[in-house]
């Protein structure tokens, strides 16, 4: 991921956009350096484009962050590629409400304030948003710029559906509780921590693995009896973070799905 902070000024359309085409030629599915042998990887890359933060009241205008954004959301849409969009989060209300003058705090004066604040303020804290921490379970602590949690909660709730759509999420399918996807398997409570139930219909199940992000197994044994349809998993010393969860049949079919570990 090639990520900015501030977009503006940067030559997006000359320099950024055919940088990282360059990479996937090299690196992604089908690339020149994908294959074996010296200097080649076997695992293709996937690569996650950006746009910039906004500024108040210099969002318009050539070569500032709504023109910027605009020329890579296009590339992205049209070529089918991920893209963490800063600027559309920074400058949108939770209903969607647009105002191009806002700052990169939900700060905007044609709104008349700061729109992240007064939803936050009239919103419930463990429900509706969540406070940011500088560490996994450490200090309190606003984004870069903010005075609220908002803007932080969306770009991470953003980055988690690309990372889960990267790792094999349809977008669509739950896997939180017995009503999931029964195609394959559940594993519950998700996100969680600790023990979690799996359940399958597949009784041939032999391997279970546990893969980090950067696709490490982290995990790897076997069910705890043959022919189970259900089974308890202990993964509490797992560090906090999105894996990927993977059941192999007798047969070498192997069946995923995304875990988040608190």
């Amino acid at each position: 991921m090639w990520a900015w902070s501030l977009i503006a000024g940067h030559d997006v359309q000359g320099n950024y956009l055919p940088g990282m085409d360059s990479l996937i030629n090299e690196y992604g599915p089908g690339g020149s350096k994908i294959g074996s042998g010296e200097g080649q990887r076997e695992v293709p890359v996937t690569f996650v484009y950006m746009t910039g933060h906004s500024v108040k009241n210099a969002n318009t205008g050539p070569l500032n962050p709504k023109e910027q954004s605009e020329l890579i959301k296009a590339h992205c849409e049209a070529n089918q590629l991920f893209c963490h969009d800063y600027y559309t989060i920074d400058t949108h209300t939770m209903d969607d409400t647009y105002y191009e003058d806002t700052g990169d705090n939900g700060d905007s004066d044609t709104y008349g304030g700061n729109f992240y604040e007064d939803w936050q303020n009239s919103h419930t804290l463990g429900v509706d948003w969540y406070e940011n921490w500088h560490t996994p379970e450490g200090h309190v602590s606003f984004g870069v710029h903010t005075t609220q949690h908002i803007t932080s909660n969306r770009k991470a709730y953003a980055m988690w559906w690309i990372l889960a759509r990267i790792a094999g999420w349809d977008g669509e399918t739950s896997s939180t509780g017995p009503a999931g996807n029964q195609d394959d398997f559940l594993i519950y409570p998700n996100p969680g921590k600790g023990t979690f139930k799996i359940e399958t219909p597949r009784a041939d199940v032999h391997e279970i693995r546990v893969i980090d992000s950067l696709g490490k197994v982290v995990r790897l044994e076997t069910p705890p009896g043959p022919n189970l349809s259900a089974f308890d998993m202990d993964l509490s010393g797992i560090s906090a973070g999105l894996y990927i969860v993977q059941l192999t049949s007798n047969e070498q079919q192997v069946y995923s799905s995304t875990l988040i570990i608190q």
